[in-house]
């Protein structure tokens, strides 16, 4: 018996934010790319003015601005630095690493 692919469904915040459904014989891009290790893919309808090389960039570059954040072997990361700082030292946070600290403290 194989296993079945993985299934991941992002349901909005509220019905408000519910884009309208699409045709069923809607174009689906497929973009992919790698990050920290793995793999990430992402399959959307896109609209009439979508620009697939600005939509994987986008995408690439959050991923790419994580690992420059929450990186655990990158010695440059904010993470690393973070760690690295002596006790009571003073550091600029990017607002997505300072929400994270905030959640972990």
């Amino acid at each position: 018996m194989s296993a079945s692919p993985a299934v991941r469904v992002l349901i909005p915040a509220t019905l408000d934010e519910l884009p309208p459904i699409p045709a069923l014989d809607a174009v689906v891009w497929s973009l992919h790319g790698t990050t920290m290790g793995t793999q990430w893919r992402v399959h959307l309808v896109p609209t009439a003015v979508a620009d697939r090389r600005q939509i994987d960039a986008t995408i690439q570059a959050a991923l790419d601005r994580v690992v420059l954040q929450m990186s655990t072997w990158l010695p440059h990361s904010e993470l690393c630095r973070f760690n690295a700082a002596p006790a009571g030292a003073e550091m600029q946070l990017a607002p997505e690493f300072a929400d994270v600290l905030q959640s972990a403290l």
